[in-house]
């Protein structure tokens, strides 16, 4: 009887067995799995040296990839294995392989036995299975379901048992370069290009960028570049890139305010293949040198020059230049007027010129006249009738018209786009009130249109909605808020007819919330994501959960005003996996429970509003910064029951979170709060009271462990229970804080605000409106604070004097609004 002791084992009766040879490898980090398959017939004769060519198979391909690591590391340039070491961890796979084994698989041909052989490479003890030995039956146990997650992003099982994201291995390591930049040298030639620019706007995003790590993160191959915002880039920076960066196409410097004329000029004359160009918001003084930018834009394809100051003779230059352009952005330019709109090109697909106060209603059919292409236009607040019947006449394949606040259009102004513009696919007329239903009556079927929004048009009523409903079968938008005629017979017609309907607003409706009603919408629409009841006074539990239970894919719900919703509506909420954007404003009957159980539920929340929720404390505040990692934007403004420790305990759990909005916020000032910091074993306690009877759920209390401190969500202590110290905690710390609202808070003085601000190093727009206790020391430190800052609201500052915000104006860029 031949024997093999380590791959198979051949009986006498076995003449003409087949077996397979499966070697799986994952040893090399460059090498992908490598499998080989043997076919054979096994004698008693061959097995020895069968065995001993997959053995030599699986050396050579070992060593292949041993060797083909050891050529990369004999590359004698400086900083050559840091930088191959940095680029193997970032380009390895960040998901979990099974590591290979030798599977063998004999069939007999006469009794079909199959047997699976142990691997001896992972337990050369175990012995050696008898090929004719039954295999032992076990009942197999299903394996326990992972939450899913997004691609890219792996879970861990946190100590409390609850599944949360954790950042992914190349977000690690990009963090990790970004502030060490300095030491690796030629990252340019050995990391693709999609990390470089990950990594430039990280440093972007943190406020380090600047001339100096261009040379690092530049290549010629670069194709894309995104530097907006950007204090550290200067005229020698834009040198370096336009003398490195030939291939480039798409360039983003929007908001670079310092740059002059001259760097821009510099990067679109040596960069001939540049097709997009991104200059909104840069300042350029004097206008006249706008013109020197015309010789060189003969490429450009994309160009937005949206809140810059330039004038006619500018864009006469640029325009008569650029005769390849397709797309031209002029928002907010309010030193254009007509005349320089006759000089656009007649191959202009797409044009903005909404917010251009000097424009008048002659310039739109100056524009309809020269672009016969054009498809998509945003037209400023000075439209009427006769500007829209020209555009349907002469640029009748329009799919996009947005024309909002636009006091002078009628019915028949809108009805001759509607019968003009049959390829029409968007419309938004929001705050049109002159306009009525004749607007939409007729019988000519809009097939295209997939938009509307009819927001602030308060003339509609029903019969408009019944209209749309029969002659756009294919709607997936439809905004219809604070159009108060609007009842239930409308949306019942909408919900029967147009089934692909994805974005619906019916905010400030007189609906009667009746359950059928929207059990039908709930049935009907279930490809539903974005959702809006706002100040729908008589939407309940019950409707909530309707929703939520037929729609799986909402991600963006708006109850703000709705009275009658509770905890229950949270509960219910928390079943949707995708939420992402929830919005409670004034919903008073709100509790910590509800707000814990939606954030459990809801780990992608990256957006909540919870404004003038009186019965919310830190607990609401520790839960939401526990199990929801992604949040970008919170409004917690008149939440007098939440401490400024829990909140600012919180901010630091939230790397990506841009706007903070706290109106009204009692006990701000440095001096009364000290700004403690939540204690390990002491949250902070409401003094109000929950409402009775707002919910019937029941939440156990939960422990969250952190690395750093330790925080108990449990029932807060009894008032005759003594609170354990506290400590000061007089700062606030975050990278990526852009907004913050500090309005109506009358308790907030200069040492408040200089505190809050000394770690935010990227804020753009602060709010103090109506801070009465300000006197305006604070404004004289913001600039070196604060060096990012470009908006500044001191309205209802009354105590701060007038040459202290001009004496700010003129040593810095902020725009003080007052």
């Amino acid at each position: 009887m031949a024997t093999s002791n380590f791959f198979y084992r051949v009986t006498p009766t076995t003449t003409t067995s087949s077996v397979t040879h499966i070697i799986a490898n994952n040893n090399g980090p460059a090498t992908a799995s490598l499998a080989l398959h043997r076919t054979f017939k096994a004698t008693p004769a061959d097995g020895k040296k069968r065995r001993l060519k997959l053995l030599n198979a699986k050396r050579y391909a070992r060593h292949r990839t041993t060797d083909r690591v050891r050529r990369q590391q004999k590359d004698p340039s400086p900083g050559k294995d840091l930088n191959l070491a940095l680029a193997t961890r970032i380009q390895k796979t960040e998901t979990t392989h099974a590591q290979g084994s030798t599977l063998i698989q004999a069939n007999d041909n006469n009794n079909n036995n199959k047997t699976i052989l142990p691997d001896r490479r992972r337990d050369p003890s175990s012995p050696t299975i008898e090929a004719r030995r039954p295999k032992r039956k076990r009942t197999p146990t299903p394996p326990a379901s992972p939450r899913k997650c997004r691609p890219g992003q792996a879970t861990y099982t946190s100590d409390i048992g609850v599944n949360s994201q954790v950042p992914t291995l190349s977000q690690l390591c990009i963090e990790s370069v970004a502030h060490t930049i300095d030491r690796y040298h030629h990252l340019e030639r050995v990391l693709p290009q999609e990390l470089l620019q990950r990594i430039l706007n990280h440093l972007l995003a943190i406020g380090r960028l600047c001339d100096a790590h261009l040379p690092r993160l530049l290549t010629p191959a670069t194709r894309s570049l995104q530097i907006a915002k950007c204090a550290g880039l200067s005229e020698v920076g834009c040198t370096y890139i336009a003398d490195v960066c030939t291939n480039l196409q798409e360039l983003d410097l929007h908001a670079n305010e310092h740059l002059s004329v001259g760097a821009f000029r510099t990067i679109l004359s040596r960069c001939s293949r540049l097709v997009s160009v991104d200059l909104n918001g840069c300042v350029i003084a004097p206008t006249e040198q706008w013109g020197l930018l015309g010789p060189v834009c003969s490429n450009l394809v994309t160009l937005n020059l949206a809140g810059t100051s330039i004038d006619d003779a500018g864009l006469k230059h640029i325009l008569t230049s650029s005769s390849r352009l397709f797309r031209l952005n002029l928002r907010g330019c309010k030193n254009i007027t007509d005349a320089g709109l006759t000089h656009v090109s007649a191959g202009l697909h797409s044009i903005d010129i909404f917010d251009c106060t000097q424009l008048t209603s002659s310039a739109i059919a100056i524009v309809a006249s020269r672009c016969p292409k054009l498809y998509e236009i945003r037209l400023p607040s000075s439209v009427s009738d006769s500007s829209l019947i020209a555009l349907s006449h002469s640029a009748s394949n329009l799919r996009i018209i947005q024309m909002p606040s636009s006091p002078l259009v009628t019915d028949k102004g809108v009805r001759s786009i509607l019968d003009g513009c049959l390829q029409l696919k968007t419309l938004n007329i929001l705050q049109c009130r002159q306009i009525t239903d004749d607007a939409f009556l007729g019988d000519i079927p809009l097939h295209n249109l997939s938009a509307i929004d009819l927001s602030r048009c308060t003339n509609i009523t029903n019969r408009t909605l019944k209209s749309l409903a029969s002659r756009c079968p294919n709607l997936k938008m439809l905004k219809v808020a604070w159009c108060e005629d609007v009842t239930d017979d409308g949306f019942a017609a909408i919900s029967a007819s147009c089934r692909s309907l994805e974005v619906l607003d019916l905010s400030k409706c007189k609906i009667a919330a009746d359950a059928s009603l929207f059990s039908q919408i709930a049935r009907t629409l279930p490809s539903l994501t974005h959702l809006s009841l706002a100040s729908c006074a008589n939407v309940t539990d019950l409707v909530v959960r309707l929703l939520v239970h037929r729609c799986p894919s909402l991600t963006n719900i708006d109850l703000s005003s709705c009275d009658k919703i509770t905890d229950a509506s949270l509960c219910a909420l928390a079943n949707c996996r995708v939420l992402s954007s929830v919005a409670l404003e004034a919903c008073t009957k709100i509790t910590d429970n509800g707000v814990m159980r939606l954030a459990q539920g809801c780990p992608r929340l990256t957006s909540l509003r919870l404004a003038h929720c009186k019965y919310l404390s830190d607990l609401s505040i520790v839960s939401l910064g526990s199990f929801c990692p992604n949040v970008s934007m919170i409004d917690l403004s008149y939440c007098n029951s939440i401490s400024y420790s829990g909140l600012e305990q919180c901010i630091n759990k939230w790397p990506r979170l841009q706007a903070v909005t706290m109106r009204g916020f009692r006990g701000l000032s440095l001096d009364q709060t000290n700004l403690l910091y939540m204690s390990s074993s002491s949250p902070s306690t409401s003094t109000l009271s929950p409402p009775p009877s707002t919910t019937t759920t029941t939440l156990r209390p939960m422990t969250t462990t952190s690395t750093t401190a330790t925080t108990s969500l449990v029932e807060p202590p009894k008032a005759d229970q003594p609170s354990a110290p506290v400590l000061q905690f007089p700062r606030i710390y975050h990278d990526t804080l852009a907004h913050v609202n500090m309005s109506w808070s009358n308790s907030l003085d200069d040492a408040g605000v200089l505190t809050a601000l000394q770690h935010c190093p990227r804020l753009v727009a602060l709010d103090l409106s109506w801070c009465t206790a300000l006197e305006g020391s604070c404004l004289q430190h913001l600039p070196r604070l604060a060096p990012a800052l470009r908006s500044l609201n001191l309205k209802g500052c009354a105590r701060i004097p007038f040459a202290v915000i001009k004496t700010l104006t003129a040593q810095s860029e902020i725009k003080v609004y007052r």
